[in-house]
């Protein structure tokens, strides 16, 4: 799509396409992996408030955001969340914002860049083009005849499993998961 209008927007085969999807899926996993590492490493740098929730601070446009970090669940996953400090209603909160010392506003504006910066959008409009083009390219296809329930193409050396969906009226194909191994009968 072109949005600015002052460009053409360059035309991409799938093969270029899941190229650049693999490269932003393995850029997106290691964003995670240091997002991840970065929270598993806050215990180590700073205290609990009483409830056990680490609180951390980031100024971005002239306001001051609170994340609360917070290790519980059923799984013991972290879980945050993320408020404006002049929008809180506790008082004890901002006390302590105004107390708090200069590293966790530091390792909070550390842990808002790793948040943002995770790389799902980018492999998700990658993932979202590759599909469009293989759905393109297989209904062309597909035009005359039905199509089988599932089908293994290859794209760039890699096979992969397609899902067909409403195989008789409007066939949607659904890229699935890469194929690892063949095992022979």
């Amino acid at each position: 799509m072109n949005w600015n209008r002052l460009k053409k927007t360059k035309q991409r085969t799938i093969s270029q396409i899941h190229s650049i999807w693999i490269r932003a899926n393995q850029r997106s996993v290691t964003r995670r992996k240091l997002f991840s590492d970065f929270i598993e490493n806050i215990p180590n740098l700073i205290k609990p408030d009483k409830e056990g929730v680490y609180k951390l601070y980031y100024e971005q446009n002239n306001h001051i955001y609170v994340i609360n970090l917070d290790h519980k669940g059923l799984y013991g996953g972290w879980s945050f969340h993320t408020t404006r400090l002049d929008q809180q209603k506790d008082r004890d909160t901002i006390l302590e914002w105004w107390i708090s010392e200069d590293s966790m506003m530091k390792l909070g504006q550390k842990f808002n860049e790793l948040d943002n910066d995770r790389g799902f959008r980018i492999e998700g409009i990658c993932r979202e083009a590759l599909d469009k083009e293989i759905n393109n390219y297989l209904r062309e296809l597909f035009k005359n005849k039905v199509p089988p329930e599932s089908l293994i193409v290859n794209i760039n050396d890699i096979d992969y499993i397609i899902i067909v969906n409403d195989r008789l009226n409007y066939p949607k194909f659904k890229l699935s998961n890469q194929v690892d191994t063949t095992i022979k009968l």
